[in-house]
């Protein structure tokens, strides 16, 4: 089960394009030894740019005040856009780190 709130299917979507550059190089540079690592690094390099680009750019920072006429309390309203109760922008670490360490088993796999 996927959960998400606001824009967060974003970071499955930089995933997604990270491992189709990746797939992409895979496919010029080849299947064995250095190949697979730079096609796998290009990747990882990819997904997380796209998941930076995405939270910069498609999710407002923007911050909307309103107030409850009955009351005359005023709530502010964020975009919290989310995967798995991570922030999108928190992303963008969690898949690099993640990549590095997938980066490391590709090249130790022999």
């Amino acid at each position: 089960m996927i959960i998400w709130r606001g824009k967060g299917p974003l970071v499955l979507l930089a995933v997604l394009v990270g491992a189709l550059v990746g797939g992409i190089f895979q496919g010029f540079l080849g299947m064995h030894g250095i190949g697979r690592t730079v096609a796998t690094a290009i990747g990882v390099v990819a997904a997380t740019a796209a998941n930076w680009y995405f939270s910069e750019h498609w999710i407002s920072k923007e911050v909307r005040t309103m107030v409850d006429q009955k009351t005359g309390q005023s709530f502010e309203y964020r975009d919290r856009s989310s995967l798995f109760f991570i922030p999108n922008k928190y992303w963008t670490y969690i898949i690099f780190f993640i990549g590095l360490s997938v980066i490391g088993i590709v090249a130790s796999a022999k």
